[in-house]
């Protein structure tokens, strides 16, 4: 009577062992999700000058509130001409940008956006990444 109370502990304890461990596996792993910034076009007006375009993802919640930072590519570092945070757009996966001169003229050269990756779940070893990404380059001028 005592053996089959043994085995029934003994295979309570194992099962219970192995869900935890199953627990911490599941737990700490990371994912990661595309991410895309693209510039669509550059505006000249009279007193406004800025590029525009959007961060995408099939992962919606890595769209919005993202930094972009648009630079002016040059021999060495390239220049930081300004920043904008994405919005959230009209469609899931969809953030929208707008980065405005900030002396209200963009200098003749080639530019491109870009934003860093992003961790949507912060803290421990449970990780779910937004990529960062850059886009092509925008040429303004001749």
């Amino acid at each position: 009577m005592l053996e089959p109370m043994r085995r029934a502990l003994i295979a309570g304890i194992g099962a219970a062992l192995a869900g935890g461990l199953l627990a911490v596996v599941v737990a700490a792993h990371t994912t990661s999700y595309e991410s895309n910034v693209n510039m669509n076009a550059y505006t000249s007006g009279a007193a406004n000058n800025y590029f525009w375009g959007a961060v995408t993802s099939p992962k919606p919640a890595c769209a919005p509130d993202r930094k972009v930072r648009v630079f002016r590519k040059r021999s060495g570092d390239d220049s930081k001409f300004g920043s904008d945070t994405s919005l959230e757009g009209p469609s899931p996966g969809s953030g929208p940008y707008t980065v405005t001169a900030p002396t209200g003229d963009t200098p003749e050269g080639k530019y491109y956006a870009k934003i860093k990756a992003r961790d949507l779940r912060p803290g421990g070893a449970h990780a779910h990444i937004c990529e960062g990404a850059k886009s092509p380059t925008v040429a303004v001028g001749p």
